[in-house]
């Protein structure tokens, strides 16, 4: 993936999406594409029908790429997160980050910790993509 672009691929969207879902507890049903998840968003206007306090929605109607409101509680909870080998644990310092504008080309850069740097034309975008590398990197190592 060039990480100097944002991304154009719908796929590589919702693939992020799904991992940030279950990064924060979604459930996802047998489709392996709809998640129940807390209704956080009453703003976003997602319906729910049944007053429940939970909705479903395809994970390709994610908006984390493109929403704060939606991005933020995961950047909240990466900034939670505790590290340790079973007996021990540490806070998790991320984010250690920083945003910066590159000066050549004008797009916003984003690293979380040591994690890579992206940049894109947006920082919600920027943001988004530190974000998935590092969950991708927390669940490779969870295994």
């Amino acid at each position: 993936m060039n990480t100097t672009q944002t991304p154009q691929l719908h796929k590589h969207i919702v693939s992020g999406s799904a991992l940030i879902a279950d990064f924060m507890g979604w459930e996802k049903y047998e489709d392996g594409t709809t998640y129940k998840f807390p209704n956080l968003y009453p703003i976003h206007n997602i319906d729910d029908k049944e007053n429940t306090g939970w909705v479903s929605e395809q994970i390709s109607n994610a908006e984390f790429h493109t929403r704060w409101d939606w991005l933020m509680p995961v950047l909240e909870k990466l900034c939670r997160k505790e590290i340790g080998d079973g007996i021990e644990y540490v806070k998790y310092a991320t984010p250690r980050t920083f945003g910066m504008l590159n000066e050549e080309t004008g797009q916003i850069m984003v690293r979380l910790d040591g994690f890579q740097l992206f940049q894109a034309d947006t920082l919600i975008e920027t943001t988004f993509l530190a974000i998935v590398d590092c969950l991708q990197w927390l669940s490779q190592a969870d295994h």
